[in-house]
């Protein structure tokens, strides 16, 4: 099962998954409506999520040298592509697991 990962600081955000190897986890980034896959060594699985949590556009093996932005999404999960996992769709909700993260890493 993978983990969700909150990139909560300047650097993190600014990082997301560049020099990491690909695995299961994602990354969520809060106040993101704009990523880029420059300097990746992998492709990435990408969702936009609105305030509510909802998945506004998602993007599927996103190669390296990319850049997505996606007006009105509030926060974006990446994780290296992988086509034998489903991934978020469009119009769905992102879930609890990833609500009650938010929710928890917020009160801290």
């Amino acid at each position: 099962m993978s983990t969700v990962r909150i990139a909560t600081t300047y650097m993190q955000r600014l990082r997301g998954l560049l020099f990491t190897k690909p695995s299961s986890d994602e990354l969520l980034i809060p106040g993101c409506c704009d990523i880029h896959t420059y300097g990746m060594a992998y492709a990435l699985d990408v969702a936009f999520l609105d305030a509510g949590m909802h998945v506004v556009a998602t993007y599927r093996n996103v190669k390296p040298g990319r850049r997505i932005r996606c007006p009105g999404a509030c926060m974006v999960v990446e994780r290296a592509h992988d086509r034998s996992r489903d991934w978020y769709q469009k119009g769905t909700s992102a879930g609890q697991r990833i609500r009650h993260i938010v929710e928890e890493r917020s009160t801290r």
